[in-house]
């Protein structure tokens, strides 16, 4: 087995377990999870790694979860998000909140934080933005 498919494995049953702390984690808040909702996105052949059904903040979202474990640019990365994001908002109808579990960050950068990727030229553009969980910034530091 590839360490990859390792870390997949022990974070897709963490989450399947502790999804509430988990997505609280990454959101820095406590949250109630409703239920799971499909991670396929059948239109493209593909499956993110989590999505749920939450409250937070006192209103409904889906929380979608990317375990990013390849050397991607980010602007691919973010477009990725993005399209899954789209998608989620289209079939479920609520406000969609995208967290990247990033397990090749720098241990020096934080552990939590917003990343903006802008998709297309100058003024008007797309604005994309998602919650970043830098594991290796974590470094066993305790929160």
């Amino acid at each position: 087995m590839e360490p990859r498919e390792s870390f997949d494995r022990s974070l897709k049953h963490l989450l399947t377990v502790a999804a509430a702390d988990m997505i609280g984690f990454g959101l820095g808040q406590t949250v109630q999870v409703h239920k799971p909702v499909s991670a396929s996105l059948r239109a493209r052949a593909r499956d993110v790694d989590g999505c749920y059904l939450v409250a937070a903040l006192g209103r409904r979202m889906v929380v979608h979860i990317e375990f990013h474990r390849r050397h991607q640019a980010l602007e691919d990365l973010a477009i990725d998000v993005a399209e899954a994001q789209l998608r989620l908002f289209r079939r479920e109808r609520l406000p969609v909140v995208s967290q990247v579990w990033d397990l090749y960050g720098r241990d020096d950068d934080p552990v939590l934080s917003e990343r903006e990727t802008l998709l297309g030229p100058m003024e008007p553009c797309s604005r994309l933005v998602y919650r970043r969980v830098n594991l290796r910034g974590w470094a066993g530091r305790t929160f």
